[in-house]
């Protein structure tokens, strides 16, 4: 998200909105194929768990409280990065006051 997200606005403001989301998903496309070239056909594993106990262990109190906190945390994280531009863009424009203007009045 660090890098990501400076790199798609500049890659979305000069070539598009559609630009960042075909790239990524080109990236996924690529990454998928890797993986199924680079990953072993067979893998030993153990029997996998039955759906109804996969459904219990997300009824867990401390667990729905870590989903909570992992769903609120990316959430606003998300909710910055939509609003993030905007400010950077016109508060800076609002405020073009020198960074010497206190001081012109002391000479």
């Amino acid at each position: 998200m660090v890098i990501g997200v400076p790199f798609g606005t500049i890659f979305g403001q000069s070539l598009g909105w559609r630009a960042p989301l075909l790239a990524v998903a080109v990236l996924g496309c690529v990454a998928t194929a890797l993986l199924r070239l680079l990953l072993p056909g067979e893998i030993p594993h153990a029997r996998p768990a039955g759906l109804q106990s996969q459904f219990a262990v997300l009824m867990k109190p401390r667990l729905l409280a870590l989903y909570f906190i992992a769903m609120t945390g990316f959430g606003g994280s998300f909710v910055v990065f939509t609003f993030l531009a905007p400010l950077l863009i016109e508060v800076p424009a609002r405020r073009c006051l020198p960074i010497n203007e206190p001081y012109a009045g002391s000479r």
